[in-house]
Order: structure tokens, then sequence, then C-alpha cells
């Protein structure tokens, strides 16, 4: 994740706290406690983010089943590919060594 893409997370995670808060008088709580209540949200939103996006790959030795596009993470980097592939998964992942690959569309934002 780019230091870009962190900033960004951040900033979304503080406008959801901020808008998604609950009133709270600070006369109720001490300091620490107040200061809990404003930051959870926003950790919890950006320990779900991370969570995420380390939990939608899938190791090398989990073949896929279906079809569609997969990115995978291999010796050279981050590729795009077609699965079914024109050859066995198998060698695929001996020829390109694969590490883990995901599905494009779990990758993709809810928008349909």
């Amino acid at each position: 994740m780019t230091d870009h893409m962190k900033q960004a997370r951040d900033e979304k995670a503080r406008t959801y706290a901020y808008n998604n808060a609950i009133y709270i008088d600070k006369a109720m709580l001490n300091k620490e406690g107040y200061q809990y209540l404003e930051e959870k949200p926003a950790k919890d939103f950006k320990e779900g983010t991370d969570w995420f996006r380390n939990n939608v790959w899938h190791p090398a030795s989990q073949k896929p089943s279906g079809s569609g596009k997969v990115l995978y993470l291999g010796e050279t980097g981050v590729h795009l590919t077609v699965y079914p592939p024109r050859f066995d998964w198998d060698d695929s992942v001996e020829k390109h060594i694969i590490q883990k690959w995901v599905w494009v569309e779990d990758m993709l934002p809810d928008i349909i």
C-alpha cells in the first residue's frame, strides 16, 4: 500500500468515524476514555481494510475454481491473467513462481 493510499484510507477512516460517532459528553468520561471513543472507529476501520487487503488472497497451492480474471503475485511482480489458463495451474505456479492469487472481482467495489 503506497503512502498516498494510506493517507486516503486514514482520511476516510477519520471522516467515517466523525460522521458515525455517538455524542458523549466529555464530562462523562475521563480524558483517556474519551480519547479512546474518538479514536476507536478510525482504528477499527484501518484494521478492517488491512484485514481485507491481506485476506482476499489465496495461496498458490489453492487452485482457483471457476473462471474469471486473476491477479497473481509471482517472482517478477503482480500479473493479470484469465482463469482457467491455457496451461495447467500447477505448471503455471511452477513456471511463474506464483506465491498467491486473487480474483480481480474480489478486489473491486460493489458498484452494480
